[in-house]
């Protein structure tokens, strides 16, 4: 991937954090509700009440695509349910709202863990997280690492099934810490 020249100093050199004072790694970002530096980090979640970044990219991508499996499955139910319920007088018609109620919700929630498992498997792809395409905008071009191996560092080596389990652990290499000229200049 190309960065212009201003970019790749911000992405490829050990600085200080301004916030916590300690070096911190290549395309690390401070996090405001965890205090703390994470190394690629995509954004805060909620859901988990942690940073997604480096270490949790692979679990969070099979929660939310787990999720959506769910989602998906919750709405077959509720269809088949429908067509083979719907006129029945067994039903009431508080069992029929609550059933829209519900098959609105499964895809609300479908809709946003697909939407957000996209921009996850795009972050990957193009080596770019949200952090990074907002500081410094979209990426132009393609990556100069080849996708496969961007692929390969987030769900682990090995056979493309097991990229499905969260038992099998990616391979994160550590960075290399700055040298001790460079910790003395600063």
């Amino acid at each position: 991937m190309t960065y212009p020249s201003q970019e790749t100093a911000a992405i490829s050199e050990w600085t200080v954090c301004t916030k916590c004072e300690v070096y911190r790694p290549p395309r690390a970002h401070h996090c405001r509700t965890c205090s703390r530096c994470v190394r690629r980090m995509d954004h805060h979640c909620p859901w988990i009440n942690n940073c997604v970044g480096e270490l949790n990219f692979k679990y969070f991508f099979l929660f939310l695509m787990y999720t959506g499996l769910l989602c998906l499955f919750g709405l077959i139910l509720i269809i088949s349910d429908w067509i083979v319920h719907w006129n029945d007088d067994t039903e009431t018609s508080l069992d029929k709202v609550l059933s829209v109620i519900l098959f609105f919700e499964a895809l609300l929630f479908l809709v946003f863990v697909s939407v957000m498992g996209t921009g996850m498997i795009m972050a990957v792809l193009f080596d770019r997280h949200i952090i990074e395409i907002k500081r410094y905008g979209p990426a132009t071009g393609q990556p100069q690492t080849p996708r496969t191996v961007l692929m390969n560092a987030v769900f682990g080596r090995g056979y493309k099934v097991c990229w499905l389990l969260p038992c099998v652990k990616p391979r994160i290499p550590n960075p290399v810490p700055p040298s001790k000229k460079a910790m003395m200049t600063v």
